[in-house]
């Protein structure tokens, strides 16, 4: 799939995320989403008791908390 293929859904003060793979394919297994988060941006604080969540950042600069940790990622970076 193409970048910025596949349904979209603006969310969370301009952030846009782009179904890659869903329940239709994938069954139960996974849900794949390309996000395009404004800068200061992004998903408020949350936990997926269901699932593992999974970056794997393109470009720019994202931070992601997992607990007490706090990971400060840049291009390039995979953070499971």
């Amino acid at each position: 799939m193409a970048p910025g293929e596949g349904p979209s859904v603006w969310a969370l003060q301009g952030d846009k995320y782009t179904v890659k793979a869903g329940k239709g394919t994938t069954g139960p297994g996974f849900t794949l989403l390309e996000g395009e988060i404004a800068p200061d941006n992004g998903p408020p604080m949350h936990i997926h008791n269901d699932a593992d969540e999974i970056f794997y950042l393109l470009d720019g600069e994202l931070t992601v908390a997992s607990g007490d940790e706090v990971i400060k990622a840049e291009s390039g970076a995979f953070i499971f």
